[in-house]
């Protein structure tokens, strides 16, 4: 007898013993994905960096822009935070 396959958007059926799921933890990881697009799409787009230093310099800008995103603050903001030597991040 073959094996009914479930929809992709029905999660397993649990085991007995394990731990149930986490509601607070999104079932997706998109943000995650979705910080990441400009980066690839500007990877896609020249062909690659040039030189390190420039994929560094790169990837340390697009972190703090995003973290500043995440934080309700605009691009220039968060550099700013950055390069005067305050936290990007709120404190809680």
């Amino acid at each position: 007898m073959p094996q009914r396959s479930l929809p992709l958007h029905h999660p397993a059926p649990r085991r007995p013993g394990a731990p149930a799921p986490r509601r607070d933890v999104p079932y997706t990881d998109n943000c995650r994905e979705r910080a990441l697009r400009p980066s690839v799409i500007f990877r896609q787009v020249t062909g690659c960096f040039r030189s390190h230093w420039g994929a560094r310099l790169y990837a340390a800008a697009a972190s703090v822009i995003a973290t500043g995103r995440l934080n309700q603050k605009s691009a220039l903001q968060a550099i700013n935070h950055v390069i005067a030597g305050q936290r990007i991040l709120a404190t809680p």
